[in-house]
């Protein structure tokens, strides 16, 4: 199996991470958490030579999922999202967007959902991990063959997403904090927003 390659694209106002994903020698790609800057994603794609087949979504906000209208368009890539989140493509109320978000709102329904198990895109085997709190529907992407588990904004090198927003439950997110960290410590852990880390690193954040 060829190396799995990420590029890491920092957006918009809240800095959040895009990655785009692909196995060295290939050109179709995985598009994860596309936000709001899509001069700076379409840059990217050109420069890598990507042909995008799929973005997922980690949950249902702004600045997660403002560029995936524009990837579909461009590039023919199917919109994945966790089915509750699933509303947060079609009404902007609930992406929360701020009326000083560069990129437009355009209503997306999604090709498909998250449902927790595996799924394959772009020869890129995930395992689906929901993880609701932040969000209703929020999900966590393991890349098992790879090693690398993306957690959108449910887990972050020192932290964890807050639950005051439409969707947010406590009680949820500390259970899904709970499976998150019960998994393989050797694991790359790439989140929403700032640096990542291998998850025995956060682990230890977390008990002192």
């Amino acid at each position: 199996m060829n190396k799995l390659l990420i590029d890491r694209l920092v957006l918009g106002a809240l800095q959040t991470n895009c990655y785009l994903l692909r196995r060295e020698g290939s050109s179709a790609a995985v598009v994860i958490d596309p936000g709001d800057d899509v001069p700076a994603l379409d840059e990217a794609i050109a420069r890598l030579a990507l042909h995008p087949e799929a973005v997922l979504l980690t949950h249902g906000h702004f600045d997660h999922l403002l560029g995936a209208h524009h990837i579909k368009e461009a590039c023919g890539a199917k919109v994945y999202i966790g089915e509750a989140d699933a509303p947060a493509l079609t009404e902007e109320k609930i992406s929360l967007r701020p009326a000083d978000a560069v990129t437009p709102f355009e209503p997306t329904p999604p090709d498909g959902f998250l449902t927790e198990g595996e799924h394959e895109f772009a020869g890129i085997r995930f395992r689906v991990i929901p993880s609701p709190g932040h969000t209703m529907g929020g999900v966590c992407l393991l890349a098992e063959d790879d090693g690398v588990l993306f957690t959108g904004d449910t887990l972050f090198v020192n932290g964890f997403g807050r639950t005051d927003l439409y969707g947010g439950d406590w009680t949820q997110l500390y259970h899904s904090l709970k499976r998150l960290l019960a998994l393989d410590g050797s694991l790359r852990v790439l989140p929403g927003h700032g640096e990542g880390s291998t998850l025995d690193a956060i682990k230890r954040g977390f008990h002192r």
